[in-house]
């Protein structure tokens, strides 16, 4: 089987529009790519909840601070294709970073309190904000 890829949030709206025409259910799995065991058990999960999964392959600048090396994370998205087409995905967006953050996107999403202690914080403090962050670049998307 051969997945689809969506580049665009346009592509990701018909797609959906198309499913959902057929009755069809869809669930979305966030990931940054370098797929292993548990993204894959979260695409598993979401074939229980919905007749179609669309994976994400992003690789969210804003996850990184700036003693993190964005460059060197893992960009597999050959054997990333292939695992998802083997557990049946038919669809993943990967988008680049104009379409998840186009011009004008300004919001940032600030954790403090329990959000943001004892987590990655002490190694990674901006990756939950970064998280928080794309979740609300994805609601413009006003796909539910």
């Amino acid at each position: 089987m051969t997945v689809q890829v969506l580049r665009t949030v346009d592509a990701v709206r018909d797609v959906v529009d198309l499913l959902r025409s057929q009755a069809r259910q869809v669930a979305l799995v966030p990931t940054m790519g370098g797929l292993h065991a548990g993204h894959l058990a979260l695409v598993q999960h979401g074939f229980e909840l919905a007749g179609d999964v669309i994976p994400t392959l992003f690789v969210n600048p804003k996850q990184f601070a700036a003693h993190e090396d964005f460059g060197k994370y893992p960009r597999s998205e050959e054997t990333d294709l292939e695992l998802l087409a083997d557990e049946g995905v038919r669809f993943v967006y990967m988008p680049d970073e104009g379409d998840m953050y186009p011009p004008g996107f300004s919001t940032t999403i600030s954790l403090t309190g329990p959000a943001a202690a004892g987590l990655e914080d002490a190694f990674r403090p901006t990756h939950f904000a970064g998280v928080a962050t794309i979740l609300s670049a994805t609601s413009r998307w006003n796909i539910s």
